[in-house]
């Protein structure tokens, strides 16, 4: 049965985020690189977003995924749960959303990056070689106390071009100027 595509705010892609608790949901999001590239090398480089098609799980604890993976590892400890510290951000009620200085992000548990690639502000692309020395290199968390990172991203609702979860996907309105990244993703998956 094909997939119903559907034109959305902002304001309803974040009503969909609330609604996936619970779920599994592929996001298309374009994110500012900025702050993951050297500051010595942000001039060279000019503005540089990383856009990603990523698997995800909604709506699932960070401390009880981390538990799980402990138990699976045979790493537990009898009677001693993982305390996540906190961070930044309050979660809205029940849901997958979280409210950081005015803006909401949308809180979940990366399964499987199904594409990714760099481009410049205009969507040209930019090959990995070109900027991946000049990137800071990802840290394992070394609280988890797990033989494999248990990862967590809260990508900014804005950033999110597309979802698709529950047999429907969700493009931006806001964001059909950026259509050239969802156009290269989806001739690379054809």
């Amino acid at each position: 049965m094909p997939k119903t595509i559907n034109i959305a705010t902002s304001t309803d892609a974040m009503e969909l985020a609330a609604r996936l608790h619970g779920h599994f949901a592929t996001i298309v999001m374009r994110t500012d690189q900025k702050s993951n590239i050297k500051a010595a090398h942000r001039g060279e480089l000019g503005d540089v977003y990383k856009v990603s098609k990523v698997s995800v799980q909604c709506g699932i604890q960070y401390a009880n995924a981390v538990e799980n993976t402990r138990k699976r590892e045979g790493v537990a400890v009898e009677g001693e749960k993982f305390a996540a510290k906190k961070t930044w951000g309050e979660q809205i009620g029940k849901t997958t959303l979280v409210e950081h200085k005015g803006s909401i992000y949308l809180a979940c548990k990366p399964t499987k990056v199904l594409e990714s690639h760099f481009e410049d502000a205009e969507g040209n692309i930019i090959a990995d070689e070109l900027v991946r020395p000049y990137m800071y290199v990802r840290k394992q968390p070394k609280t988890q106390g797990t033989e494999k990172a248990v990862l967590w991203i809260k990508p900014k609702i804005s950033s999110i071009l597309s979802i698709s979860a529950m047999g429907e996907t969700y493009v931006i309105a806001e964001n059909i100027e950026l259509m050239k990244s969802l156009l290269f993703l989806a001739n690379q998956a054809s």
